[in-house]
């Protein structure tokens, strides 16, 4: 593994990291036997998370294109990982998800984050339990105006989404 990676990787048992998951885990709906998407999954740390949450287990599919990171992902509880990124989202059937979840993951592909956002509200259920997409980014790599406005367009008003919740500068807004 690359040192830049490593370095990241290191970071997950540090007070700062399980604090920062602790909250951002308290932040999500209850989700219990769901159905889940994990959008540039990293190391897998929610995927593995959400995958043993709930009485009736989640099924979870974790999406990520660095194969260092899909090599080296945190595999304690059940879920599918897949290399892969926008090309495989799109060949996935719509409204398939209960729950999404995209964390630090806009940021990094600022050429992208339109056709993503689209295709994660598309794969996105209707209807049911969670009807959610959780989002986390910096905000000083993205453009937050821009996520926030595309959101409301796309969910709000398209799919009538329960919640969006969005962890902007790691401070948690709901809209």
């Amino acid at each position: 593994m690359n040192e830049k990676l490593k370095s990241f990787y290191d970071q997950h048992d540090t007070p700062w990291m399980q604090l920062f998951y602790q909250l951002v885990y308290a932040q999500l709906p209850d989700l219990d036997g769901q159905k889940i998407l994990d959008f540039g999954a990293g190391f897998g740390w929610t995927a593995n998370y959400l995958a043993g949450k709930g009485q009736h287990k989640n099924q979870l599919l974790a999406l990520e294109p660095n194969a260092e990171m899909l090599a080296n992902h945190l595999s304690e509880n059940d879920y599918e990982m897949r290399m892969g990124g926008l090309l495989l989202l799109e060949k996935l059937p719509d409204a398939t998800f209960d729950f999404i979840v995209c964390h630090n993951v806009l940021e990094y592909c600022p050429d992208e984050r339109s056709k993503i956002l689209s295709e994660l509200t598309r794969v996105l259920k209707k209807v049911g339990h969670c009807q959610s997409l959780s989002i986390i980014l910096q905000v000083q790599s993205c453009n937050a105006l821009f996520l926030k406005m595309h959101l409301m367009k796309h969910m709000i008003c398209s799919r009538e989404a329960k919640s969006i919740t969005l962890v902007l500068e790691r401070l948690i807004i709901m809209i």
